[in-house]
């Protein structure tokens, strides 16, 4: 009778045990090429950034409003694409809390102006003063929300009021 070969379970393990080692080695290497192409990277990305930021610089960091209790919202209402990010930007340079930016419902006011709750100097004089605007610019809308104090919408003339020169020149600073 002819015997039959049985291969026993433990010759195949010591197969299966080097895969799995070899396996594990290859990964250790690949994510150890990985890390180490990466220290290499930052290190030369941190060493010849030639562009470097002054943290101390006035402009960098974000003012504290000047203006406490007096609370903003700049709407588009002249059709010019981000206007009224621009002037956002320079009533916050000038000490401003604007809480939000956006479109206005329509976008052909022929004029600029300002809707307030309060009509009292105290509170009125800096946005005018900032704004070089008189009181025609003002409209009174007792209506308006709580949180917000001026709404400036801005008009098809925002790119010819006096401040607009001042924004320009913001914009070329960066």
């Amino acid at each position: 009778m002819a015997q039959k070969k049985t291969v026993s379970p433990q010759s195949s393990k010591p197969n299966q045990i080097d895969i799995q080692r070899w396996l594990l080695n290859f990964a250790i290497v690949c994510i150890a090429v990985v890390i180490f192409t990466f220290m290499i990277s930052s290190t030369k990305r941190f060493s010849s950034n030639s562009k470097k930021i002054d943290l101390s610089s006035p402009g960098f960091i974000p003012q504290m409003p000047k203006y406490e209790d007096v609370y903003i919202e700049v709407l588009n209402g002249c059709g010019i694409t981000g206007m009224a990010g621009k002037y956002t930007e320079y009533l916050r340079m000038k000490g401003f809390d604007v809480l939000t930016t956006g479109n206005a419902k329509e976008m052909n006011y022929p004029e600029t102006f300002i809707l307030v709750r309060d009509t009292s100097e105290a509170i009125l004089s800096p946005l005018l003063e900032a704004m070089s605007f008189s009181r025609d610019h003002i409209e009174f809308n007792p209506a308006m929300e709580d949180y917000i104090t001026f709404r400036l919408i801005l008009g098809k003339d925002c790119d010819r009021l006096t401040v607009f020169e001042t924004i320009k020149n913001m914009e070329n600073q960066f």
